[in-house]
């Protein structure tokens, strides 16, 4: 145990001196970051001290330890994208694309989008992209570039910002965090509908421009209905169907049964046109062809099996996504949020 409490507090006195290193290096923009990032790593070192005084016992749960480490960490590496964000921390650029999953065309037609959105509905809208990212890190990763980034309309920084993050360890990540009003207004219920149904057929496709746009269009949508008294919860549910006509199954199916109805009329028509009325048996049988002397039907049993029905059971088939409620981000501000694997 010593030897475990040991290594721990080497680890925190050398994220001290990470941390402080990296607090003489990066740019004045990021001033409020440096200074959360000195905290933590003071609260750290402080652990530390306490941890090799033997403060605490053999059965005591340090895991908020690790936990702290972990946040410590992603508010370094939040700070360090930040000062490559065009315009941070006071007028960020609302589309920052660093994993590339964006061609320049759709760049620019998502930041027309969202600056248009944002001066509508006086609610900030954003999308940045990344790589690595673990899924345990996609909620204060985002929590931290949108509050140090300069995101958030109005004195309550109403707004919300999506993260994608490609190709980490355990696979791709999509997160939204919402601040101000956006809590609200982009609730648990919301989130799911946009997490699980909205992006679900643009993730699998990797059309990440669709998703985009679709974050836009909904999400004022939704801001749209809470500003007038009526926002979408699990009593009052958003209507979602999007559907391309042309290139879709359905539409093709529709086709079909148009044409089989058009063939079936047509040759009912032929059929009527072509046999006259028989008013009698003899009219359809060939004269001399058929000699019948006598008949009887026997009834012997019946029998009946009965087969159970398979009912289908519903699974989510690795379905996850966390969020709900509200949480405190590392620069102390109020924050919702959630989101999913892919």
């Amino acid at each position: 145990m010593k030897r475990l409490l040991a290594i721990a507090a080497a680890a925190a006195l050398l994220f001290t001196l990470s941390a402080t290193a990296f607090a003489e290096n990066v740019d004045e923009a990021v001033d409020g970051m440096q200074d959360a990032a000195s905290d933590i790593a003071g609260q750290l070192d402080d652990i530390a001290g306490d941890i090799l005084g033997d403060v605490f016992g053999e059965d005591s749960d340090v895991s908020w330890f690790s936990d702290a480490v972990g946040a410590a960490s992603t508010l370094v590496d939040a700070s360090q994208y930040i000062s490559r964000i065009p315009g941070a921390p006071s007028r960020p650029t609302r589309v920052y694309d660093e994993a590339e999953i964006f061609d320049d065309d759709e760049v620019e037609k998502l930041q027309v989008k969202f600056d248009s959105l944002a001066a509508a509905y006086d609610f900030d809208f954003a999308v940045v992209t990344t790589t690595g990212l673990l899924e345990s890190q996609m909620m204060d990763f985002a929590d931290d570039v949108y509050d140090y980034g300069g995101y958030g309309m109005g004195d309550d920084h109403d707004g919300t910002l999506l993260l994608i993050s490609m190709n980490g360890t355990d696979g791709n990540h999509i997160w939204i965090t919402t601040t101000g009003r956006g809590i609200e207004a982009v609730n648990e219920y919301c989130i799911d509908k946009l997490m699980w149904n909205i992006f679900d057929q643009p993730l699998a496709d990797r059309d990440f421009y669709k998703v985009g746009m679709r974050y836009g269009k909904y999400v004022a949508k939704m801001v749209k209905a809470y500003d007038a008294g009526n926002g979408y919860d699990y009593s009052h549910t958003l209507f979602f169907k999007e559907i391309n006509w042309l290139g879709s199954g359905l539409f093709a199916a529709i086709i079909a049964l148009v044409v089989t109805l058009i063939k079936r009329r047509s040759n009912k028509k032929a059929i009527e046109h072509a046999v006259r009325k028989k008013t009698g048996a003899a009219d359809y049988t060939v004269p001399g062809s058929m000699s019948v002397t006598g008949s009887f039907d026997r009834f012997i049993n019946s029998s009946t099996s009965r087969t159970p029905r398979q009912t289908s059971s519903s699974s989510s088939g690795g379905r996850s996504s966390g969020g709900g409620g509200s949480h405190t981000s590392s620069s102390g501000s109020s924050h919702g949020g959630g989101g999913r694997s892919f």
